[in-house]
């Protein structure tokens, strides 16, 4: 990324945009205090934190330098060499050296040590311990038999194609899968685990398998294996909830006989059918772009292959298992328990104890097989929940005849939090394994990461100036980025001559080029001044945020000269990370090129370069950047509309005081805090609290608002609902400050007075036994104390607000249902919903209209709380957007606690993305194509023949489009049918001079397979125009579920032939499901909010002309009318009556 901190600063603004955009209200002054909230520290973010990546210490060995010795002489010469090949083929890159704590644990492990890796993330701990299990394996292959020529096995294939029947699939006699169905069944050698891998987490299962894919069934790996261990494969399975399939393939029927379990068989059958689908569309995907080399495998890494080492299923692993089996400790318990799965632990302890060697040759070979019991993440493992997984490994290892001091054992992990030397991790590590304090000494070796030391900044050395690297920021943001920009450019070359004047540097080249000599001369020391911050590799803060009162050091601080203004400082440091970037776009450093041609009679050229040391460059710091964003759970403020501090927030008209991000109780003045709420439709904004009702000294029930539960004692069993859309009635009171407006009246019920209405009930009740209402009402600003009238706001202004109680009352009481009867009983049974169906300001009326309508949102008030999912698919999308064109390095993965979020995150993000990408295809098909046939239409109009040919370069299509309408417009014939179509392109033509177009047409062509344009677009992208919903995926044809794009010919860009209208009719249902949010949604998200068009009728059509006269106004005016409020209702209203 070229410009992290800028592209925090997007990513902070546009989410700061969405929060104004979708929760907006209608005073200037409140909006201006929330958007100064929301850039304060720990309110929404924290600025960004930058970790040096760590620069580990290298063994500076390549596999094919690694000797006999760092092999822990474990190996002969030959095994060392088949080891060294087998690696190369796809585990490590023959051209990278090992890190020392790689090496260290290679040798360590094969001199018979137990070992932890504890480096960082990225520091190659996967290799660290696959590297000592591939030397295991590769001392093994002498002694593996060749197997039988394997036969071409596509069992799983239909009938018809050269697949086995059920009864051909298993067999009987024990109910496992058939000698013709065995994946593993010409093997000749002993099946066992070599290696059980425990991750705590199905996602690192994923990417550990395209690892194993790549080292182990990679086509460079095949071949290898073919040729140098007798055509043997090393097998791999991971054996979790996602491996086909679970169950028996035995069924026992109503009679007590036992028969083959068909279901499984062709649930089996249809997981590995799909599987090889998978495989065969990425190997022709390959092949059809011509991608090679290593980005062709690591496409290919993420799909099994049937045909190669990757076991297929759960029933070949029972009969013959793995050599490297992956799971995770949930399956691993489960498996332990279950008849079906004893061959894995029974077939490992026959191999571990030599049972398929002669009784004489059992106890010298017994030391050469090892069973290894890798953990991934070991530190995961503490508590109640590693005292668990710890005794079930303690019954694996009995299950094979093993325990923690065998020496048949081998035990590597890796974590990122134990260190080495601690009494801490030493006592974790024994107690986990079960293992004393002397037999750590002897056999366990926690092996560390170590960073390369880094030479410090002298304190007594000048710091950088601001300004050079603030000119930078400012033009790259000029450029938009361009960093071929001129002023850009010229930018560069003018912080390079300053900081050579500064610092005494030698001016070289010119533009960026003189920029990258200037900071990469080791006089300059760049790479100490991006150290200095950072003491021990550790992450440090950016730069110090408004409202942030920590203390510590903070990185523009510490690298930069002193200033004040914060912004100058960010930017500083923004111009310095761009800088630092463009080092890494300069391939192979091509400015020295530059120079060097360009500058040759320069004499001081030579002697910068005699000393300018390329690896310099390479070991400058490469940083993560660690975003921090934070859900906003609400806005509070202050009752009390003048308790503000800062003037600039004041507009005359704002009804609530300061504001606050999270709950107090009174404010630095003494007034009461209450959640504020606002009405999504006019921008009002009102009080939210909970409810203390209590007894005044006149005995008198009456409440106060609270910004917190006032019910503790029955925390946390009790606790009240985050979400205000999710509080009731009976615990949550709103009140509305009127401030200067008036009350509006609702849109009222047939039948029902126009000063009540029927709130939407919950647990059951009956909406239409109660009546809902504002009242008038004071609020004491400083107790919360509410009391039903306006007299004390009019007699006590300073002390009391005027405003509008919401209540609720049964239709034979004038009581509040929230306050206690006449004994003094409280109704605790949840009744309604606490947020009102009407907005006092507006009248906009949410009411269900009947009780079983199945509405889903009842009240225009909400609260300022973003949603969770919502919030994390803005920030990923926003994140997509600052990562680099290139597709091919632009990844995201999001993580989530809980499954269901995860799932609602995947399902959000998918969902945005499709309405993202068909609000694009519908603008460029209204503003350009409508445009186009606009000015088509002009051009005929006209007669003007250059322009006509001029813009049929633009597009052939729809200009010859437009010039049939107008052949068929000029018809002067009496066919009826010819004067049908006239009259048809007369109106079509007429659409287009209005730059209008027919919604239905940009989904439905009537009467024909060529597809609308909205779905060709999607189409041509290869994108479902249906949307996201599972049950548009895949539809039937000629008797079996197909994919969607099967039934649709991409050639000829029409639906493919004998594909149902039902089929076409959902698709085209699921484009208009889409676009009608686009059109009719909220009027911040709407089509015509965002200026990019407006639905209106077309006036052309006779049923206007009928429905205009019914009202007795003018049809263009009824055509054109956009929106109607109320009031225009009722005028249309009075004149039909």
């Amino acid at each position: 990324m070229r410009d992290p901190i800028g592209s925090f600063e997007t990513i902070k603004n546009n989410f700061i945009r969405y929060v104004e955009t979708a929760f907006g209200t209608k005073f200037p002054g409140l909006k201006k205090e929330r958007n100064d909230l929301l850039n304060y520290d720990k309110v929404l973010y924290r600025k960004p934190w930058i970790e040096p990546l760590p620069d580990y210490v290298s063994s500076n060995k390549r596999i094919d330098d690694l000797t006999l010795d760092d092999l822990g002489n474990a190996l002969n010469m030959i095994e060392a060499n088949t080891f060294k090949e087998l690696v190369k083929t796809g585990l490590f890159q023959s051209n990278i050296k090992l890190h020392s704590h790689q090496a260290e644990m290679l040798k360590q492990t094969l001199e018979g040590h137990n070992c932890i890796i504890t480096s960082g993330t990225g520091s190659g701990k996967t290799e660290s311990f696959l590297l000592p299990l591939f030397a295991q394996l590769a001392k093994e292959f002498s002694n593996w038999q060749a197997p039988q020529p394997a036969t071409i096995n596509t069992w799983w294939k239909e009938i018809a194609d050269g697949g086995l029947t059920t009864n051909q699939t298993v067999n009987t006699a024990d109910f496992t899968l058939s000698d013709a169905t065995r994946q593993r069944q010409h093997e000749r050698r002993k099946a066992g685990v070599r290696a059980l891998i425990l991750y705590p987490m199905n996602a690192l299962v994923e990417d550990q398998m395209s690892r194993l894919r790549k080292a182990l069934d990679s086509d460079d790996t095949r071949n290898w294996l073919s040729t140098s261990a007798n055509g043997n494969s090393i097998y791999f399975g991971r054996y979790n909830g996602s491996s086909p399939v679970a169950g028996e393939l035995k069924k026992i029927k109503e009679d007590g006989t036992t028969a083959i379990n068909t279901k499984k068989v062709n649930q089996l059958k249809e997981q590995l059918q799909q599987l090889e689908t998978d495989s065969n569309r990425v190997a022709q995907y390959i092949q059809a772009t011509g991608k090679t080399g290593s980005e062709a495998k690591d496409l290919k890494s993420f799909f099994q292959r049937l045909d190669g080492a990757e076991m297929r299923s759960r029933f070949d692993m029972q009969v013959a298992p793995p050599d490297i089996l992956i799971t995770n400790y949930s399956m691993l318990s489960i498996m332990l328990m279950r008849d079906i799965d004893k061959g894995i632990f029974d077939e490992t302890k026959q191999w571990l104890a030599c049972e398929d060697l002669p009784s004489e040759q059992r106890e010298a070979e017994k030391s050469k097989r090892i069973f290894h019991l890798i953990i991934d993440e070991l530190h995961l493992y503490r508590g109640t929940q590693g005292t668990e997984v710890a005794y079930l490994l303690k019954l694996v290892l009995n299950r094979l005849g093993l325990h923690s001091q065998h020496p048949q054992l081998r035990i590597l992990a890796s974590s990122a939090s134990l260190e080495a030397g601690h009494n801490d991790s030493k006592n974790f590590v024994c107690d986990f394994f079960g293992v004393s304090q002397t037999h750590f000494d002897q056999k366990f070796k926690l092996i560390e990461g170590k960073n390369n030391p880094v030479t410090p900044f002298p304190d007594s050395a000048r710091k950088l100036p601001i300004n050079p690297f603030k000119e930078i920021s400012e033009k790259f943001s000029d450029a938009k980025g361009n960093i071929a920009d001129e002023t850009f450019i010229a930018s560069c070359e003018a912080a390079a001559t300053e900081l050579a004047v500064t610092f005494g540097l030698p001016q070289i080249a010119n533009g960026i080029e003189k920029l990258l000599l200037a900071i990469t001369n080791p006089t300059f020391q760049l790479k100490e001044r991006l150290y200095s911050p950072c003491n021990d590799y550790k992450a440090v803060c950016s730069i110090k945020a408004n409202g942030d009162d920590a203390t510590g050091s903070y990185f523009a601080e510490t690298v930069f000269e002193n200033t004040d203004d914060k912004k100058v400082l960010q930017n500083a440091l923004r111009g310095l990370l761009i800088a630092r970037a463009m080092l890494d776009e300069v391939k192979e450093l091509r400015h020295i090129k530059f120079v060097l041609e360009y500058q040759k009679a320069v004499d001081d050229a030579k002697e910068f370069f005699s000393f300018q040391d390329r690896e310099y460059v390479a070991k400058l710091p490469r940083f993560r950047f660690h975003y921090f964003f934070r859900n906003i759970e609400g806005i509070w403020a202050s009752v009390k509309a003048n308790d503000i501090d800062n003037a600039a927030f004041a507009d005359g008209e704002r009804t609530a005081g300061k504001l606050y991000s999270t709950t107090k109780i009174n404010s630095e003045r003494g007034n009461r805090i209450l959640e504020l709420l606002y009405c999504d439709n006019c921008g009002t904004t009102l009080f939210g609290g909970s409810r203390l009702v209590t007894r005044n000294e006149s005995g008198n029930h009456f409440f106060e608002l609270l910004p917190i539960s006032p019910n503790i004692e029955g925390i946390p069993e009790k606790t009240p609902a985050k979400l205000v859309e999710k509080r009731s009635f009976q615990e949550f009171a709103v009140f509305w400050p009127c401030g200067n407006q008036a009350i509006a009246s609702h849109d009222k019920e047939q039948g029902i007075p126009i000063d009540y209405w029927r709130q939407t009930t919950v647990n059951g009740f009956k909406q239409g036994d109660y009546k809902a209402k504002w009242i008038p009402a004071s609020l004491n600003c400083i107790s919360g104390d509410i009391d039903f009238s306006h007299d004390k706001a009019n007699t006590e202004s300073n002390y009391w607000m005027k405003g509008f109680y919401f209540t609720i009352t049964k239709n034979s009481s004038n009581r509040d249902i929230a306050f206690p009867d006449e004994i003094g009983n409280i109704n605790t049974i949840e009744t309604h919903k606490a947020l009102p169906n009407v907005c006092p300001s507006c009248g906009l009326n949410h009411q269900k209209r009947r009780q079983d309508w199945p509405k889903r949102k009842t009240s225009p008030i909400r609260g300022f709380r973003t949603g969770f999912a919502k919030t994390t698919q803005i920030f990923a999308k926003e994140l997509m957007y600052q990562l680099p064109d290139n597709e091919a390095e632009r990844k995201l993965v999001v993580f989530s606690d809980s499954r269901e979020d995860a799932a609602q995150i995947a399902n959000g993000i998918e969902r945005n993305h499709f309405t993202d990408l068909l609000r694009e295809i519908l603008v460029s098909e209204l503003h350009t194509n409508l445009m186009l046939r606009f000015q088509i239409i002009n051009a005929f109009d006209s007669g003007d023949t250059a322009k006509q040919a001029e813009l049929r370069l633009k597009s052939a299509t729809i200009f010859d489009e437009v010039e049939y309408l107008f052949e068929k417009s000029n018809y002067t014939g009496t066919n009826t049918n010819r004067l049908r179509e006239k009259e048809d392109a007369i109106s079509k033509l007429n659409e287009f001079r209005s730059l209008l177009i027919n919604v239905r047409e940009l989904v439905h062509i009537t009467n024909s397979v060529n597809l609308a344009p909205l779905i060709k677009h999607f189409v041509e992208l290869g994108i479902n125009p249906g949307g996201n919903d599972i049950s548009l995926q895949s539809k039937p044809l000629n008797g079996r579920f197909v994919p969607w794009y099967e039934l649709i010919s991409f050639e000829r860009e029409e639906w493919n032939a004998g594909i149902s209208d039902e089929f076409i009719a959902e698709m085209r249902d699921g484009t208009f499901t889409n676009l009608a949010p686009m059109f009719f949604g909220s009027l911040f998200y709407s089509f015509e909010s965002s200026a990019l068009g407006y639905v209106s009728i077309n006036p052309e059509l006779q049923v206007i002309t009928d429905q205009a006269n019914a009202v007795a106004i003018a049809r263009e005016v009824f055509a054109n009318r956009k929106f109607y409020n109320q009031n225009i209702r009722r005028q249309i209203e009075t004149q039909q009556s």
